[in-house]
Parts: C-alpha cells; structure tokens; sequence
C-alpha cells in the first residue's frame, strides 16, 4: 500500500493530515500528550479497518484510536485490540469523510513512541486470525486446576470458529479445548493435572486453529507476559494443594441491575482447616476485572464451612451476551499463599430495556409549618429514561424510601418520552436534621414481559425552619444541587 509520513501540525480539528486510502501511516506520538488526527474520505459503501502496529514493533506506545464522523461524533474507539495496539473495523459510506486521531491511552509520548497506522479494505489485507494467550508461564497443582484467558483478532472480515487447544501436554495434564466463535473474541480456558501428573516445567505450546477460504488453517497462539509477547510458555505442575473447589451451580443468567448467586463447594485435604477467601475472575471481553460488569460480593470459607457463595449483580451498564467467569480461591498454608480455581462458568447478562436516572442526586427543602408563605418546602428533579432493544412503552413510576411528612409527585413516563418531573414538598411532620435516601422506581412491559429497574439513591436534606426566615416567591428547584 502507498506509504504516508505523518507531518506536525496535526494536533486539533482543523489542522489535519489529509491521506488517501488505503494507505500506511507512519509516525510518532511526540511531545507527551500528542494526538496525531487523519482525515479521508471513502468513495464507497464498503468495510475499512485501521489498524496501529506499534508495541508488535516495540514501541512502547498504548494507542487509543478514536474514529469521528465530518460533525465530530464518535462513531467508534478502541485501545486493546493486540496487546496494546489498537483496531477499529467500520462500514464506511459513499462519499463520506471521517477523522482517525491517535494517540497514548495515558497521554505519555516521547521520540520513540512511533507507530505504524493502516487503513484499509479487508481485501488490502491478510484474511485470517492472529491468536494469543496468556500468562506465558501457568502453574497447577496436583488434582487441581489453573486458567488462562485465549484471545483472538479476525482480519479481513474472517467471522469463523476458532479451536483454541494445548499440544504436547504433560502426561497426565489436561487442556479442555475451547471455541471462539464471532464474539467474544476472547474466553478462559481450564488447565487439569491429575494426583500423578509429574512435577517440574515443561514448555508448552497452544495450537488455533480454523477453517478459512474452506481451507485448514493451524497457527501458533502467541504467549504474552502481560501485553508483550513471550518467546516460550511453560507449564509448572507443583505437588497436590491444600484444597480444591467444585462448582455447585454450573451456569447463571440475569438482568442487568440483577443479582445472582454461584455456590462451589470446597474440597479439602486431610488436616487443611484454614480459610479460603472467595473472588471471581472474567466475563469481560476485554481484560477488564469483573467488576467492569459487575458488583461482586466475595465470601471467606471458614474450616467447617460446606458450601461458599459468591454474589453477582450486573451493572445497569454491564456486558451484555454469554461470557465465562471462575471462582477464585485464595488461602495461606505454612506462611505460603495457595491458589486454586474453579472450571469456567457460563453467565448470561440480558439487557434491561430501560434504565432511569435522576438529573440530581442531592435535593434539599425546609420543613414549614402550616400557612408558612414560602416554597423552601418544595423541590423538583427530572426523572430520565435511557430506553434500549427497541423498548418504546410507557412507564410507571413510584417512589421508595421516603418517611411520613414528604409528599413525592411523580407521573409516569409516556410511550416514547424520556423524562419527568418528580416534585417533593416537605410538611411541618417531615423528620429534620439528617440526609433521606430514596430511589424511584419504573415498572414497564417489553416483549410480554415486566420488568422493574431503580434510579440510584437520592439524597434529601430536610432543613428545620428558623425565625429569621423571609418569605419568598416560589425559586427553581430548591435547593437543588448536582
């Protein structure tokens, strides 16, 4: 492909590289805090990539690529496609222009963070998958099991299953091969020794491999240490530990705003009383830690304890589709710290069709006595719906947690709006002198189904009326604060 310098200025919007595609990009993110901005324009409807090839270089650069339309709206950004470089794959429109800025995720830069940036048709470039794992060096016990997360990168609009599956393993250690189909495009896997698997390392290799053009395609899965590439993997398999643990509940599906609970069951070996401090790991498309998604509720096994539970509730803003999670258990034997997993667990995040927000989360009012000539006893805030999957229906609204002496007006949201007001007036019975935490609550049906979701708290403060206080015509929202 034709080969493009990138040239300074090209920090702001209307000081840019202007470039032809498709087209190779080469260039520095240089002082810190550099953004590097290209424009092009498509000539027709078709699917571009863009792709930074900088850490596979060893640059040290973390790229961030953001994508905009001519207006400037973000049509799409990435920061961890391979490693740390980035990939944004788009259908781009006839005729259309867009932006494509570059730069550090932390906004470092310096002479040696050069990059290598293609954009390019699908066809300009390899059809395949380039496949990854990691930790390059993975430890298991005997009669226990470890994870590692497999991911993989399609190119050229390969969309295939892809077998991710260990070769040439130990005697007696095992690998359950896992599928990458479409997305995610990444998925944890089990390692198993069995109660004789022979101690020591091992080098290790990880096989992916897919049908692509109706050909066989078998590649070498990358080992990476963190985000750099390893030369070798290695396997260590350590003597038996302390405990194990097996799952209870095999797979869970909630809501977002939901909750769920996953039971695993310790094993533990003769004279092992010690706790075992439960957390979980994945889901995550990314490498993001769970608590992206979720909130999660960990738990301590005491020595007479059968049965552990972890909680999980999805985030209004959670993942939505089938990942897989493990249980992690953490404990100290001889001054030496023990961990063991669980095998993967499917859980299933549904999109909620709608989540309500209040525009403030902090209101305040005076609690007058009767006949007093004045609003400080009124406030108000909008009620939003951010309405997702196509749900278009009226919702219900009520309010929770408010004590006797506070009358709440909220009427419902109509078909098609997003928002409403709801209006608080406090009366001489309101309680003073401390915050009220309340939530209100929206109840709606989607696809011959109900559903029920929550703002998050609100907080009120009920001021007692004082004697120097003036009457006064009726303000904005009292004392009403973001």
């Amino acid at each position: 492909m034709p080969e493009f310098l990138e040239s300074e200025p090209n920090n702001t919007t209307d000081k840019v590289n202007t470039v032809s595609i498709p087209v190779i990009i080469n260039g520095r993110i240089d002082p810190a805090k550099d953004i590097d901005r290209f424009k092009f324009k498509s000539d027709k409807d078709q699917k571009l990539i863009c792709e930074v090839l900088g850490q596979r270089f060893g640059s040290p650069l973390d790229a961030l690529l953001v994508l905009t339309d001519a207006e400037g709206k973000v049509i799409q950004q990435n920061d961890d496609s391979s490693g740390a470089d980035a990939r944004i794959e788009f259908d781009a429109k006839s005729d259309a222009e867009y932006t494509l800025s570059l730069r550090d995720l932390t906004d470092r830069g310096d002479e040696n963070f050069s990059y290598r940036l293609s954009i390019r048709t699908p066809a300009a470039g390899a059809v395949g998958f380039a496949a990854r794992f990691l930790p390059d060096t993975v430890r298991v016990h005997r009669g226990g099991l470890a994870k590692l997360r497999c991911e993989l990168t399609r190119n050229g609009g390969f969309d295939g299953p892809v077998r991710f599956a260990f070769q040439d393993l130990p005697s007696g250690v095992f690998g359950e091969p896992i599928v990458l189909t479409g997305t995610p495009s990444s998925g944890l896997m089990a390692l198993t020794a069995l109660d004789d698997a022979p101690l020591g390392n091992f080098p290790v290799k990880m096989m992916a491999t897919a049908i692509v053009g109706g050909k066989t395609v078998a590649q070498t899965a990358e080992a990476l240490s963190g985000d750099k590439p390893a030369k070798e993997a290695f396997l260590t398999v350590l003597d038996a530990a302390p405990f194990t643990l097996e799952l209870v509940t095999l797979t869970a599906s909630l809501e977002q705003n939901q909750s769920a609970a996953i039971e695993v069951m310790p094993q533990r070996r003769e004279g092992f009383t010690g706790d075992i401090k439960l957390s979980a790991e994945g889901f995550s498309e990314g490498r993001d830690a769970i608590t992206k998604s979720f909130e999660v509720g960990g738990a301590t096994l005491k020595g007479s304890d059968a049965l552990g539970k972890i909680s999980l509730k999805a985030k209004s803003d959670s993942e939505i589709g089938t990942r897989t999670i493990v249980i992690r258990g953490d404990s100290t034997v001889d001054g030496k710290a023990v961990t063991q997993y669980s095998l993967p667990i499917p859980v299933t995040v549904i999109q909620n069709p709608f989540v309500l927000s209040s525009l403030l989360s902090k209101l305040s009012v005076t609690a007058l006595p009767p006949g007093a000539n004045s609003a400080a006893n009124e406030t108000e805030t909008k009620i939003k719906v951010d309405r997702r999957a196509g749900f278009a229906g009226e919702l219900a609204l009520t309010v929770e947690g408010l004590p006797e002496g506070i009358i709440a007006t909220v009427d419902k949201i109509p078909t098609n709006a997003v928002e409403t007001v709801l209006k608080i007036k406090a009366t001489d019975k309101a309680p003073t002198g401390k915050d009220i935490t309340f939530t209100v609550v929206g109840a709606g049906t989607f696809n011959d189904r109900n559903y029920k979701t929550k703002t998050g708290n609100i907080t009120l403060s009920v001021a007692a009326p004082t004697e120097t206080a003036e009457p006064a015509a009726k303000p904005a929202p009292a004392g009403a604060t973001k």
